[in-house]
């Protein structure tokens, strides 16, 4: 399954434009992840960094891959059904973007809770290459599940500590992972016939929202600590 280019010939430019976009908010977020690491020594902060390295390591290899896509299609008129070789190029990039997909998720889990032994880590990383593999052999639907489950331990522990603290920092976490949990919701609805567009268009809203969150969040805290 390419699943790249499952989205409505009309919005490729737009799924693009916002593609681009995220990419340069992961890319903020990961900036400021290092600057606020620096300045606290706090690892939490470098490890959210990586999480997003991983995740724009993926936009930029689905990003540059849509563009190659968009402009052959809207401008050749381009049939990929008709080149099985490049139908192989374009799976293996699915497989790619899985695995740093889930990799950063799992990243966000070690982080949120805290967990240190080395051997656990190891462990954790080398199943989500487990993984991935059923996610891209099975379905679309199968990995945006197994991405709804990680996110989803991210989210029960932020709640709970949103739930004690209430503090604006911990609310906008806990909204940024809902965001992107209820983005992978929406990509497993865009094979309902009839509404791929509307569920598409969704889908990357708001995983946009939860982007921006998390920067707004960073930002914040890197203002904050370079004040004191």
């Amino acid at each position: 399954m390419v699943f790249i280019f499952h989205s409505p010939r009309e919005f490729y430019t737009f799924s693009l434009g916002i593609k681009v976009f995220s990419m340069i908010i992961a890319a903020f977020i990961f900036y400021y992840g290092l600057k606020a690491y620096k300045l606290t020594k706090d690892k939490k902060y470098l490890y959210f960094g990586l999480g997003f390295l991983s995740l724009l390591g993926a936009f930029i290899i689905l990003g540059l891959t849509l563009i190659i896509h968009t402009g052959a299609l809207l401008f050749f008129n381009f049939n990929l059904a008709q080149y099985k070789d490049l139908i192989n190029v374009y799976h293996l990039i699915y497989l790619v973007d899985i695995i740093l997909v889930l990799f950063a998720y799992m990243i966000f889990i070690i982080t949120f809770l805290k967990i240190q032994r080395k051997d656990v880590v190891l462990m954790l990383l080398l199943f989500i290459v487990a993984l991935a593999f059923p996610s891209y052999y099975w379905s679309y639907t199968y990995f945006n599940l197994v991405s709804i489950g990680l996110l989803g331990f991210v989210i029960y522990y932020q709640g709970g500590i949103y739930l004690h603290r209430k503090s604006i920092n911990q609310f906008l976490v806990l909204l940024a992972f809902i965001f992107l949990a209820i983005s992978h919701v929406f990509a497993m609805l865009i094979q309902i016939p009839g509404y791929s567009t509307l569920f598409y268009m969704l889908q990357y809203i708001t995983q946009l929202f939860a982007f921006m969150s998390l920067l707004g969040l960073l930002g914040k805290i890197y203002l904050t600590v370079k004040k004191k």
